[in-house]
């Protein structure tokens, strides 16, 4: 939660009312966060520097999203919470594909037509991936967000069941 108190109040938030013909899209991992100055193909999940540009996107419903970028840091300090619009239909697509790139498993929208970005982001999604490397004192766990192959996670095993 530290780590998130430390990315907020390096954004300034807005609420993106979408009165597009394309709804927003939501998933089973709606907060998504990442270095828009990453070419898509380089992109890491969650991989930001604190001190560069961040943009962080929250569909809340199929017309608004909360959307909060380093860029917006001094007008939201100075005027608080404002509106905006998508400046173009092809924003609402690619907010989508973004969403649909974080997704686990589930992409939920409110009508059909997005079988083809939901496929187009289906075979990876944010995975954590873990790197031990040798300290003085012994190991040292190196853990960070990659885009790799979902996995089923296992059950809970109860011990009294």
């Amino acid at each position: 939660m530290k780590g998130f108190d430390e990315l907020l109040a390096q954004i300034g938030i807005e609420v993106v009312f979408n009165d597009t013909d394309m709804p927003f899209v939501t998933s089973d991992n709606p907060v998504i966060w990442f270095d828009p100055s990453t070419p898509e193909g380089e992109m890491r999940p969650y991989g930001i520097d604190l001190n560069g540009p961040i943009v962080l996107m929250f569909p809340v419903a199929p017309d608004l999203l909360i959307y909060g970028d380093t860029s917006k840091q001094k007008q939201f300090a100075q005027h608080g919470l404002i509106y905006s619009r998508p400046s173009r239909h092809n924003a609402v697509r690619e907010m989508n594909a973004l969403i649909c790139r974080f997704a686990y498993e589930s992409v939920y929208a409110d009508r059909s037509g997005f079988s083809d970005l939901v496929r187009e982001h289906a075979d990876l999604s944010p995975v954590i991936r873990t790197e031990t490397i040798p300290a003085p004192k012994g190991q040292f766990l190196y853990h960070q967000f990659v885009w790799g192959a979902r996995t089923h996670k296992p059950k809970w095993n109860r011990p009294d069941k």
